[in-house]
């Protein structure tokens, strides 16, 4: 599908959008998704999520502090959700998004309160949600597995919509995997900072 790229990096870059044009930038989106949706576009099992505690003892702004009374929103459980981690730092809902495996993430939820699997993709979801309504993270989202998709605009459209839902002062907490430099720049031109080359992890408004 094509779509003119200009009107689509007026779009990312926050620029005034007319209707007309918003609507073609909609049709490009859900495209994106449904390139996303591909099943065996993932692999279940990876140890991202492995890097939690690495990112708690690196940065100090993955804290209790920051964390408790916010609802948050894991992009991609795999069969190793992080819900009794958030929880046990204050969060007070836990959402995990998994389209591919969601039967793996609900098994290791048993006894998990206030917490759910979803079986949808990020985007899908994130455009449900409320501006500034939850905490964001991810772990090997942003890597070699869902690479082999066409472009990166999804990823684009993505992270655009992180920002607009991690509340002012929140931080967004991601591991990308493989895929550094695309990571820093995809992150870093939607506004957020990354406090490491690796992780990406920061306070987006002031």
């Amino acid at each position: 599908m094509e779509i003119d790229r200009q009107i689509l990096n007026d779009y990312f870059t926050g620029k005034e959008i007319c209707q007309e044009d918003f609507e073609s930038i909609k049709r490009y989106r859900e495209y994106c998704i449904q390139q996303a949706n591909q099943p065996g576009l993932t692999r279940p099992y990876t140890n991202y999520s492995g890097n939690f505690d690495l990112m708690k003892k690196l940065y100090p702004e993955v804290s209790r502090e920051n964390l408790k009374g916010k609802k948050i929103i894991e992009i991609g459980t795999g069969a190793n959700p992080l819900a009794k981690d958030f929880l046990e730092m204050g969060v007070t809902e836990y959402t995990g998004l998994e389209p591919f495996h969601p039967e793996l993430s609900r098994e290791n939820l048993k006894e998990c309160q206030n917490a759910k699997i979803v079986e949808e993709d990020g985007l899908s979801y994130l455009l449900k949600q409320d501006d500034e309504s939850s905490l964001v993270t991810s772990y090997g989202i942003i890597c070699p597995e869902i690479s082999r998709m066409n472009n990166n605009d999804y990823f684009k459209f993505l992270i655009k919509e992180i920002y607009r839902v991690t509340p002012k002062n929140g931080i967004t907490m991601h591991v990308h995997g493989f895929e550094k430099e695309k990571a820093i720049n995809l992150f870093g031109s939607s506004g957020f900072k990354p406090l490491g080359d690796w992780i990406l992890q920061f306070v987006w408004k002031k």
